[in-house]
C-alpha cells in the first residue's frame, strides 16, 4: 500500500570533510555565489564512515561522494556537519559461538542552509556501483587497511537499527536519537536515480527537538545506527566501513518500531515517539503486536539490490492471512473506531494490529486508520497487510437512538416512525406523546426529547424548568441529551445549546466552545466530547465524601461518548475501553476491564456496556446474580440499551427489532413491554 512519495531534495548537500573543517557545533558557512542556478539540482550521495579501533573507541565522519556535474558553488541546501556530535558502541554475544555483534551509532548535526523549511529530511540507503554486494556498505577494512575476510558476505549482514544502549540484559532504544525508518519499497519506486544506483527501503530521518521540520537557516540532528557481526578473531573485525545515502524529503511523517523494541514493554515509548512527531502511523515489522496507533506493516526489507548475488534482508516474511475481529458488528455514529486485525505470517508469527481500513456503503467512511459511522445503516469494512486483503466485515452503524427509559417510563420509535410509550404517566410523559414520525428519541429522568423526520425538535413531560421548551430556531441537531432537569443540543456546526434548569450553570455553555462531537446532560453538570477526543465540562461539579468528583479526570483523551448516572459518569474511548469518575457508591466505580464497547448507559445503582458483538455487560450493586438489574442470561444480538437516573428498569433493542426489559417490579408491572411492540433500528 503506497502511502507517499519521498522527494529527492532539489538542493545541494554539503558534507564538510575532516581536513580543515571546524568541529560540530560550529557554524560552517556555505560558500556564496552571486548567481546560483535557478533549475532544480539533484543531490549527490553522502557517505558516512565509522571507525572502531582495537580498544573499542569509535569515531564517525561524513563526506560528499558525488555531486553530479556540480561543484561546491554555494547552492543553498543541506549540510551534514562532520565529525559527528557523538558516537557510541557496545558488543553483545559470543565470538566463540559466532553470535558476537557490535552495535554502533553516530549523531550528526544537519543544517538547512536554504531559505525554505524542510520536513522529514531523511538519509535513505543507496546501493551504487562502488558499494559492496549490492548493499549500501563499502570499504570494510581491517585495522591494517586490508579488506576484511569475506567482505561481501559481511556487507550483507550489516543491519540498520534504532539507536540503542545495552542495559545489561538487552539493547534498549535511546528515544532522543531513535531516527531509524523503514519504507515500503513502493515509497521509493518513483525515484529517478543515476544508472546503477538502487535505493534500499531503510534510512534515518532528521529531527529538531520534537519537530521533524528544519527551519530555514536552522539545524537539527540525525543518528545513523547499525549492527555488525564480529569475527571469531578480533583482528579480522572491520576497523572501518562506510554507508552511502541519498538525502530526501518525505511527505509523510512516520516512525518505525525497530526489531529491538517489539516487546510489549516498549510499546509506550514507541507511542510517545509517534505522538512527539505527529506521525500518521507506525511502521511495524513481522512479529510486532503494537496496537497503540494505526500501523503500517512492512514484510520485507531487502538490504541489497536485486540481482546482486545472494539476497540479504533485515526481515523477509509474507502475510498468509488477515482477519478483522468478527465480533465487531456495531459501530457508533459520528465516532472514530479502530477495528483490530489478526495478521498471520508465513514464518508462523502472528500479530494483532490496527491497520488502515477501506469501507463500502454510504453509512461508513475511513479516516487515518479509523472507521467512522456517518449515518444509520450497514456497510462493510476491509483491510490489508503486505498486499493481502481481509474478507469483508459486515457492520451496522448505530445512529440516533430509537429507544429510551426514564423514571418509570419507556419510549420507543416504532418501525413506522411513530412514538410509543408505556409505564407511569407522570407529568404527561405518556399521555402527551407527540404525533408524527420521528428519527430519534432522547429520554431524560422526567422528560423526553425527539427529532422528527423533518428535523424539528419536540419535548414533553416535566417542564417546571423549561427543559422541554425547545429554543427557537433549533433544527436538525446532530444529537440531543435529556438530563435530570435540563437539556442539550449539538448543532451541525459543532456548537452546543443548553436550556432548562441552570441553578448550577449546567446550561451555560462555555463561550467559544466548538468542534463538539457528542454531548451528555447529567444532573448539575454537562459534558461535551470534542472531535479531538477531549472532554469539556461545565456546571458545578460536586466533590463527594470519598474524594471523588464530577470534574473530568486529568489527561482523559480519545473519548467518543460520555454516559451519566446521577453522580457517576463513564467515558467510552475510541479503543472500546471505559473510564469512570464521580461518586463510586453502589459499585459504579468498579468498571470491568472491557474492550470492544460501543455504547454505555447507567442508572444510580448500575451501569451497562453494549459490546460490538451484541452482548451486554452490567456492573454495580444491583447487577449481581439475583439482583433486580442483573442482565438476562443469554441476551445477544443487542443493538441498543437504555437506562437512566431514577429508572428502576433497563430496555434493550435487538437486531430483529424486538425489545427486552428487566428490572424492579418486573414482570407484571406497567413497565412490561406491550404485546407485539417492536422498535425501529437505530
Amino acid at each position: 500500500m503506497k502511502r507517499s512519495m519521498l522527494l529527492l531534495l532539489t538542493s545541494l548537500l554539503v558534507a564538510c570533510a575532516n581536513s580543515g573543517v571546524p568541529s560540530s557545533g560550529t557554524n560552517v558557512p556555505s560558500p556564496q555565489t552571486p548567481n546560483a542556478p535557478s533549475q532544480s539540482t539533484r543531490l549527490g550521495q553522502i557517505e558516512v564512515t565509522f571507525m572502531v579501533d582495537p580498544s573499542g573507541k569509535v569515531s564517525a565522519s561524513s563526506r560528499p561522494v558525488s555531486l553530479s556535474s556540480l561543484s561546491l558553488t554555494g547552492i543553498s541546501g543541506i549540510r551534514l556537519v562532520t565529525p559527528s556530535l557523538s558516537q557510541s558502541t557496545f558488543t553483545v554475544g559470543s565470538r566463540s559461538a559466532g553470535t558476537a555483534v557490535r552495535y554502533i551509532s553516530a549523531t550528526f548535526e544537519i543544517d538547512n542552509t536554504g531559505s525554505t523549511p524542510l520536513s522529514n529530511v531523511s538519509l535513505v540507503a543507496a546501493a551504487t556501483p562502488t558499494t559492496s554486494a549490492g548493499t549500501a556498505v563499502k570499504n570494510l577494512l581491517r585495522f591494517d587497511g586490508t579488506p576484511v575476510p569475506g567482505a561481501e558476505t559481511l556487507a550483507r549482514q550489516v543491519m540498520p537499527t534504532q539507536s540503542v544502549y545495552y542495559d545489561g540484559t538487552r539493547p534498549q532504544t535511546i528515544e532522543e536519537t531513535a531516527d531509524f525508518q523503514v519504507y515500503d519499497p513502493a515509497d521509493l519506486s518513483a525515484f529517478v536515480v543515476p544508472s546503477g544506483e538502487t535505493l534500499l527501503p531503510y534510512g534515518f530521518v532528521a529531527h529538531n527537538g520534537n519537530s521533524r521540520t528544519l527551519a530555514a537557516g536552522g539545524a537539527g540532528r540525525v543518528t545513523v545506527a547499525v549492527k555488525v557481526p564480529l569475527s571469531a578473531t578480533a583482528s579480522d573485525d572491520p576497523f572501518s566501513f562506510s554507508l552511502v545515502f541519498e538525502a530526501v524529503t518525505d511527505s509523510t511523517t512516520r516512525v518505525t518500531e525497530g526489531l529491538e523494541e517489539q516487546g510489549s514493554e516498549d510499546h509506550a515509548a514507541v507511542h510517545a515517539r509517534a505522538q512527539r512527531f505527529g506521525a500518521t502511523d507506525v511502521t511495524v515489522l513481522p512479529g510486532s503486536s503494537y496496537a497503540l496507533d494505526t500501523t503500517f506493516p512492512v514484510c520485507s526489507v531487502p538490504l541489497n539490490a536485486p540481482g546482486s548475488g545472494t539476497d540479504a534482508f533485515l526481515v523477509n516474511d509474507s502475510v498468509t492471512g488477515v482477519t478483522l475481529d468478527p465480533n465487531r458488528k456495531l459501530l457508533t455514529r459520528n465516532a472514530n473506531t479502530r477495528i483490530p486485525a489478526a495478521v498471520t505470517y508465513a514464518s508462523g508469527k502472528a500479530s494483532s494490529l490496527f491497520l488502515n481500513m477501506s469501507t463500502t456503503g454510504a453509512a461508513l467512511s475511513s479516516v487515518s486508520g479509523f472507521v467512522k459511522g456517518l449515518s444509520s445503516g450497514t456497510g462493510t469494512v476491509k483491510t490489508a497487510a503486505c498486499g493481502v486483503n481481509s474478507a469483508d466485515l459486515a457492520v451496522r452503524v448505530i445512529g440516533r437512538p430509537t429507544i429510551g427509559v426514564g423514571s418509570n417510563y419507556s419510549v420507543v420509535i416504532r418501525p413506522d416512525g411513530t412514538l410509543s410509550a408505556w409505564g407511569t404517566d407522570n407529568n404527561g410523559i405518556i399521555s402527551t406523546l407527540p404525533g408524527g414520525t420521528f428519527e430519534g428519541v432522547y429520554s431524560g429522568t422526567f422528560h423526553a426529547l425527539a427529532v422528527n423526520t423533518g428535523g424539528s425538535v419536540l419535548g414533553w413531560g416535566y417542564n417546571a424548568y423549561g427543559q422541554t421548551t425547545v429554543p427557537a430556531g433549533l433544527s436538525a441537531p446532530l444529537s440531543l441529551s435529556a438530563g435530570y432537569l435540563h437539556s442539550l443540543a449539538l448543532n451541525a456546526d459543532g456548537t452546543v445549546v443548553g436550556w432548562g434548569d441552570n441553578s448550577s450553570a449546567q446550561t451555560t455553555v462555555p463561550a467559544g466552545l466548538s468542534g463538539v462531537a457528542a454531548i451528555s446532560a447529567a444532573n448539575n453538570v454537562s459534558y461535551a466530547v470534542k472531535t479531538d477526543g477531549t472532554v469539556v465540562a461545565w456546571g458545578t461539579p460536586y466533590t463527594y465524601t470519598d474524594g471523588s468528583s464530577d470534574a473530568v479526570p486529568a489527561g482523559l483523551n480519545d473519548v467518543t461518548a460520555v454516559s451519566n448516572g446521577v453522580f457517576h459518569h463513564t467515558a467510552l474511548k475510541a479503543d472500546g475501553t471505559l473510564v469512570g469518575w464521580g461518586n463510586t457508591d453502589n459499585g459504579l466505580g468498579s468498571i470491568p476491564a472491557l474492550t470492544n464497547v460501543v455504547a454505555v448507559t447507567e442508572t444510580d445503582t448500575a451501569a451497562f456496556a453494549l459490546k460490538a458483538d451484541g452482548t451486554v455487560v452490567g456492573w454495580g450493586s444491583d447487577t449481581a446474580p439475583g439482583s433486580p438489574l442483573e442482565v438476562p442470561a443469554g441476551l445477544t444480538d443487542v443493538v441498543a440499551v437504555s437506562a437512566a437516573h431514577l429508572a428502576n428498569h433497563v430496555l434493550a433493542l435487538k437486531s430483529d427489532g424486538t425489545l427486552v426489559t428487566w428490572g424492579q417490579n418486573l414482570p407484571g408491572s406497567t413497565l412490561d413491554i406491550p404485546a407485539g411492540l417492536t422498535a425501529q433500528l437505530p
